[in-house]
């Protein structure tokens, strides 16, 4: 071994064993997200290597919405998830084994109540015993209670049928429902695939904030691992804020659109 490679490796062995470190003990933490705009501040932490840059090899395990984001977690399936304050509200009247680390990001304009002009009258009492699809236990369900109360109709009048999102297009065009309630980017492609479908007001309804969330053992014994995850979305939402249309560019491929 020459003498000039010994003095290399001497003076390179401490960038050597940091690099070394860093690519074999990089925390693995699986994140169930939901599939909305939402979610954006995750889509770009990956994207971008913030995760990465944390000491963090973060899989996402792309859900629905928060509904089966929260499920996952509780289940044993996710470490950490994303849903809405609405979620954590139906969940926290069940169980207490969960928090929130706290919100990224609130929206009025995420959520929104759809009917078709040809199967459904604008006029909200003409809704008595008709059935509206929501899903059930997340925001879509809060925001069509909150809705039906604000035109002054009574809930329990109304059949409230659970469905999941990618049912909705069809429910309501084939008039099974006369509305639904749900998020982005479900409300966007019923405009898309239901002729005659319209956006009902609902002017500042709800304003949904929207959550990463953990079980109470996750949060106590990953401390450190989870502050990790919460610097980099910190650092993406600063992205997101510098290059907006770049960050638009990256949510078109979970989202598909």
């Amino acid at each position: 071994m020459s003498a000039a490679f010994c003095h290399w490796l001497t003076r390179s062995a401490p960038a050597l064993l940091l690099l070394l470190a860093n690519l074999t003990t990089a925390a693995e933490l699986s994140v169930a997200v939901a599939r909305t705009p939402l979610s954006l501040p995750i889509f770009v932490a990956a994207e971008q290597g913030y995760f990465r840059n944390e000491g963090l090899d973060v899989q996402l395990h792309e859900v629905s919405g928060g509904h089966r984001a929260i499920e996952a977690v509780l289940a044993g399936q996710a470490d950490v998830g994303t849903a809405s304050d609405s979620v954590l509200m139906f969940n926290s009247l069940k169980r207490d084994d969960f928090v929130s680390l706290g919100y990224f990001v609130s929206s009025p304009s995420d959520l929104a109540i759809l009917a078709t002009s040809s199967g459904a009258s604008q006029n909200p009492e003409d809704w008595h015993g008709k059935a509206v699809g929501v899903v059930k236990g997340a925001s879509s369900e809060y925001l069509m209670h909150s809705w039906l109360l604000l035109n002054g109709i009574d809930p329990q009048s109304v059949e409230f049928v659970d469905m999941q999102p990618d049912a909705m297009p069809a429910a309501l065009a084939q008039q099974k429902v006369v509305a639904v309630s749900i998020w982005e980017p479900t409300a966007f492609s019923i405009l898309q695939q239901v002729t005659d479908s319209m956006v009902l007001p609902s002017p500042g309804l709800h304003t949904l904030t929207f959550h990463l969330l953990s079980r109470r053992e996750t949060a106590s014994t990953r401390t450190a691992d989870l502050q990790a995850l919460l610097r980099a979305i910190d650092r993406a939402e600063n992205f997101i804020r510098q290059y907006p249309q770049r960050a638009q560019a990256i949510l078109q491929a979970p989202l598909k659109v």
